[in-house]
């Protein structure tokens, strides 16, 4: 009798905490959740909405990223969603902001504490749902790919990633960084290492490069009859911003692509942290070797930060501003146009939706005295759009290629370990989209959803300098560029594009170029 007695009261107890939460699952009873851990993560997720509703571009209301947050909690946990839950949220958020917070509390601490939600699962599956919700560049960032904010001091490595997928040799590579030990050995994505340090590559060793400081491998190139040895030093490196023409004997970069006319060839790769302060030194060593033109290269360029990719843009703008001035040839004499000028904006500006513009002109050089040609594609993006677009509304540049991606829209990293919180989320970043570039001419940079090929957006060509491949042309070029970008300066391989021909693009911006010299 007593026996049955206990396990009576154990099922009236069950029932009891089953009735109390209909969210629960009698089929698989899920762990409780303190209920510390529930306030925590009620007053994570009210802060978090509150600073997202207050920053991001677009006017969304603290509810509905609230409705979104925890249709994304309950999904995480595999529990359907109330019926009622957007208007339940409504009501507690008109209540008080206690009672808004009181509810989150209920919600989490409802749902128990099932693998998906632990530690910091539960926060993490409701700000994934509202940035869903949000624009396609806005994003939960965790794991190593989490931005040090205040910095690291550069390590020793390889610039070598590899695929280290299940099962036996060969690791193919991944990636190489330019400029990278990796690189100077002559190795490419693709490329397959059947051994390291005399070992047969397999699983699991892709994990253990990051622990040596030497590598002995051996390896071959799909298509290749022999097999070749590299050895590597790990060793402090600066990824290459940007690139010329050839490489020469000591990996360093050949910029002149027609020394006759003094022609010089750049092509940016990002737009990271210090680029506009290394192109101001080529810039400078190019002046002295009396370049009288240049091709600005930012096809395939994805990007980078705003400042910098304003920074670069300064370069060449010098002491004006200029709108209406067509630029003479063979020199750009922008002294000559003080009494053209308009009252336009000199370079790129963000509108956000709570604060000013702050961006200050940068004087790390004037670059004024010889034309320029940009090049551009439908994959120019972001920050390479903005160095267009200011360099074409300035009349300082001619713009060739193809019509551009048309993403102008800005984003900054928030470590949510380091924004104002009462309970900081380690280990995570939120990127929001928090403003829009626009041009200097006042024109719109983004291309919308809604966005139409006659609407302004993007950075068109110069009407006769549209120059034209097709898709799969533009991807063979891009993937021949990456090999003469990792091309090592002593493989005296060729290449496709050793044949300036290859690049049909590149021949007309050149041609353009080469008529404003005459």
């Amino acid at each position: 009798m007593r026996g049955f007695l206990v396990c009576l009261a154990s099922a009236i107890c069950t029932a009891a905490v089953v009735l109390a939460n209909p969210n629960r699952d009698d089929k698989n009873i899920r762990p409780p959740l303190g209920g510390r851990d529930a306030l925590n993560y009620a007053s994570q997720l009210a802060e978090i909405t509150q600073f997202i509703a207050d920053q991001y571009v677009h006017e969304i209301s603290r509810t509905e990223l609230s409705t979104i947050a925890l249709k994304g909690l309950y999904e995480a946990a595999d529990v359907p969603v109330p019926s009622g839950l957007g208007p339940d949220v409504q009501k507690a958020a008109a209540r008080s902001e206690y009672d808004l917070r009181k509810f989150f509390a209920r919600t989490r601490q409802g749902l128990g504490n099932p693998e998906p939600l632990r530690g910091t699962g539960a926060i993490l599956a409701s700000l994934q749902a509202i940035v869903g919700k949000l624009d396609p560049y806005s994003a939960i960032i965790t794991g190593p790919d989490v931005r040090q904010i205040n910095g690291r001091e550069p390590k020793p490595e390889f610039g070598l990633e590899l695929l280290d997928a299940s099962g036996a040799a060969p690791l193919v590579v991944r990636s190489v960084t330019s400029g990278s030990p990796a690189q100077k050995a002559g190795l490419r994505p693709g490329d397959q290492i059947t051994s390291i340090d005399g070992e047969p590559a397999k699983t699991g060793s892709a994990a253990r490069l990051a622990k040596r400081d030497s590598l002995e491998l051996v390896w071959q190139r799909p298509g290749a009859r022999c097999v070749q040895k590299a050895s590597l030093k790990s060793e402090v490196f600066h990824p290459e911003m940007f690139q010329g023409v050839i490489r020469t004997a000591d990996n360093s970069w050949e910029y002149f692509v027609d020394r006759e006319r003094k022609i010089a060839h750049i092509r940016i790769a990002a737009l990271e942290g210090g680029i506009a302060e290394d192109l101001s030194r080529a810039l400078a060593q190019l002046r002295e070797a009396k370049m009288r033109g240049l091709l600005l290269d930012l096809r395939w360029c994805p990007g980078g930060f705003l400042d910098d990719s304003r920074q670069v843009a300064d370069l060449f703008l010098g002491e004006y501003n200029l709108v209406h001035f067509m630029q003479p040839t063979p020199a750009n004499l922008l002294t000559a146009a003080e009494p053209l000028l308009d009252n336009h904006s000199r370079n790129a500006t963000v509108q956000f939706r709570n604060q000013p513009d702050d961006h200050a002109q940068h004087d790390l050089g004037s670059f004024t005295n010889f034309p320029i040609v940009v090049l551009i594609n439908g994959e120019t993006t972001g920050g390479a759009e903005l160095i267009a677009a200011v360099l074409q509304d300035n009349r300082r540049a001619r713009i060739a290629g193809q019509r551009t991606r048309g993403k102008a829209s800005v984003q900054r990293k928030y470590p949510l370990q380091r924004i104002p919180l009462t309970v900081p989320v380690p280990n995570m970043e939120l990127k929001l989209t928090n403003g829009m570039l626009i041009r200097p001419s006042g024109k719109n940079l983004n291309r919308f959803s809604d966005s139409k090929p006659t609407d302004d957006w993007g950075v068109r060509p110069d009407p006769d300098l549209e120059f034209w491949v097709y898709a799969a042309m533009s991807r063979q070029l891009q993937q021949w560029w990456q090999g003469q970008s990792l091309r090592p300066g002593w493989d005296n391989s060729i290449l496709p594009l050793d044949d300036p021909s290859s690049d049909p693009q590149r021949q007309a911006a050149l041609r353009v170029l080469a008529d404003m010299l005459k």
